[in-house]
């Protein structure tokens, strides 16, 4: 118990350390930006790191239920992503369609008359045969 008490102490303390440390922002001949933990010249400035933010309770209940429901719609969006999507070929000719015999389907005839024959329509001399004389 005493060895983690001195670890987290320890671990304050360095932590502390390192946050009071300074940056230093410094321009070389070049004009590129430097950022460094220690002065590069007359050209370097302190910079003040910025104090973290202390959101009210309001603020923070606020900020989780916006996180949560963020998470949620892209959750739902992933999901929509992976779900097939119908297409459509734009083809007002028919000219991507595939050829295909027309199918019958069994037990329903399809000719007018069932007494006709399986033949071609009959000529203008054997009308009689169809008409009854």
């Amino acid at each position: 118990m005493i060895i983690r008490s001195l670890l987290a102490l320890g671990a304050v303390a360095f932590g502390s350390q390192a946050e009071a440390q300074s940056v230093y922002r410094s321009v070389d001949e070049s004009g590129r930006i430097i950022y460094s933990d220690r002065p590069a010249g007359k050209t370097s400035e302190a910079i003040r790191a910025p104090k973290p933010a202390n959101p009210s309770r309001f603020e923070y209940d606020s900020a989780v239920m916006r996180a949560e429901s963020d998470r949620l719609q892209m959750q739902r969006m992933e999901w929509e992503n992976m779900q097939q999507r119908p297409f459509t070929v734009y083809d007002p000719r028919g000219l991507q369609r595939p050829p295909y015999a027309p199918q019958r389907q069994p037990g329903i005839n399809i000719r007018l008359d069932p007494n006709l024959p399986d033949s071609p329509a009959p000529s203008l001399e054997r009308t009689y045969l169809y008409n009854g004389r």
